[in-house]
């Protein structure tokens, strides 16, 4: 990717998730293990503790200009 306003590089700024790990369980911490085996009727769910939904489940992240953080910043949701 590059900046839209001059073509430079851009860099990670923020990553906003739906979920802290998802159904595989590629990252799960230690201390989340036994909520995650209990039955889910709670909400929220242990995966979910801010209740931040992205879309549709989705991740979205900011990209912000190497050269100026005046120009325009990209957005991707994934």
């Amino acid at each position: 990717m590059e900046c839209p306003d001059c073509g430079g590089g851009v860099r990670p700024l923020l990553t906003v998730d739906s979920g802290e790990w998802d159904n595989e369980k590629h990252w799960r911490p230690v201390e989340d293990e036994a909520a995650d085996a209990a039955p889910k009727v709670a909400y929220p769910q242990p995966q979910e503790p801010t209740q931040v939904t992205i879309g549709r489940g989705c991740t979205m992240q900011v990209y912000f200009c190497e050269r100026s953080f005046r120009h325009t910043a990209l957005q991707v949701m994934q």
